[in-house]
């Protein structure tokens, strides 16, 4: 097992610190961080540094490596992460992987090249706004600007120099990368129903503050902390600029950070699921062993056992007849606020929604399969409004009531 990698990726506030340890005890691991604002030091209370208690005796790595006035690119967390790697496994260990930023771990575990920054005493765009220098981006290089917001002015820059360096855009660089995973990996995804998972978040930010949040930030201020440092973009540190200019109150700053910190998670979900294969598990809260052990199963064993939840809508079940589906019932949301549907949690109106549940191998039958059987199985009328409800966007399938038959 020690040429496996495991990561444990899923939104903040899911529980991944608990796991990543849980299963270092079990499996002789060592554990690499993630998250690219827990390499600094001082910043232990906003991030959700993992403490000294909490490790239980299990070395972590990539951790406190940086003062706050230090910048820190994805090519270095790229090295980092694989000497850690190569390390960890010279000592017959297993390394685990824990943390929510995905662009830094897939650099890390995928085939990613960067281009060499070259120095320049001069900045040819030093009179540019943020508008005219995303502009100019835009020209040469549509798709970075899309994804790039104009005033994230380090990273446009950044995609700038890379086509006038090279003569080709920094999307041509990436689209030319084959994107080859170079380890044995396996990984995990934690997941929540959102509605749980902002409760936690919030709860989360409230705790912080009891910690002394507030008193952490204005430590590293009295260092010489600026709003333009990269440790400072961080959600829970860049909202007590304004507080501490006055222009924001302490109740605004403190939802303005759960509001963040919400939307992130939301963001974390979305690139994960686009991103990379993982073996997603919904997080028992009041029984958090069973979750290990779900871990453990698929570590060890390779099982790539989910489940998929559809509306029903079926005029038959013919389609379901392959071999990568092991069984499929039938079930309904009770319509009770501690287990809502999207649709529930957008309109706040509560309802029961029949559902089939689909329990399947994944290494037999991909999810863009089931998708395709899915809707050969509709009724074309309902095609157009009748749409997926996925396990870990909103529906819990253990609470879901079971229906024997269905006609």
């Amino acid at each position: 097992m020690t040429d496996q990698v495991i990561v444990i990726v899923g939104p903040t506030a899911v529980g991944k610190t608990k796991l990543s340890v849980e299963l270092a005890l079990r499996l002789d691991g060592e554990i690499i961080s993630g998250d690219s604002m827990q390499i600094y030091r001082g910043m232990d209370i906003g991030t959700a540094k993992v403490t000294k208690e909490e490790m239980q005796g299990v070395p972590h790595h990539l951790i406190d490596i940086k003062n706050f006035d230090e910048d820190y690119s994805v090519k270095e967390f790229q090295q980092n992460v694989r000497d850690c790697i190569q390390a960890i496994q010279k000592r017959q260990h297993v390394p685990i992987i824990v943390g929510g930023t995905g662009l830094y771990i897939k650099a890390a575990l995928y085939d990613y090249t960067f281009q060499e920054e070259a120095e320049s005493a001069v900045d040819p765009y030093s009179n540019f706004t943020n508008e005219e220098l995303h502009l100019r981006l835009n020209q040469v290089d549509p798709l970075s600007a899309q994804k790039i917001h104009p005033n994230n002015r380090r990273r446009v820059l950044r995609a700038l120099q890379i086509f006038e360096q090279s003569g080709k855009s920094k999307s041509d660089h990436l689209s030319s990368q084959q994107h080859i995973c170079l380890y044995n990996v396996r990984f995990i995804g934690l997941t929540l129903p959102r509605s749980l998972l902002y409760e936690r978040i919030n709860q989360r930010v409230d705790a912080m503050m009891q910690q002394g949040l507030i008193e952490e930030v204005e430590r590293l201020i009295r260092l010489g902390a600026l709003s333009s440092h990269q440790s400072m973009k961080a959600i829970g540190y860049k909202e007590w600029f304004d507080y501490f200019n006055q222009s924001m109150g302490l109740e605004e700053t403190l939802e303005k950070i759960k509001q963040n910190s919400r939307r992130y998670a939301k963001r974390q979900y979305t690139w994960f699921r686009n991103q990379m294969d993982i073996h997603w598990l919904n997080v028992n809260i009041d029984d958090f062993d069973q979750t290990v052990q779900a871990a453990l199963r698929y570590v060890e064993k390779g099982e790539h056992y989910r489940y998929i939840a559809f509306n029903y809508a079926f005029q038959n079940l013919d389609n379901f007849k392959h071999s990568g589906i092991l069984d499929y019932w039938f079930g309904y949301t009770q319509g009770e606020k501690d287990n809502p549907t999207m649709y529930e949690l957008r309109t706040q109106r509560y309802h029961h929604q029949v559902l089939i549940v689909i329990y399947f191998d994944e290494t037999l039958i991909s999810v863009k399969e089931l998708k395709s059987l899915y809707q050969q199985g509709l009724d074309e009328k309902l095609c157009s409004y009748v749409k997926p409800e996925w396990d870990g966007e909103g529906i819990q399938i253990d609470k879901l009531v079971r229906i024997k038959e269905l006609v």
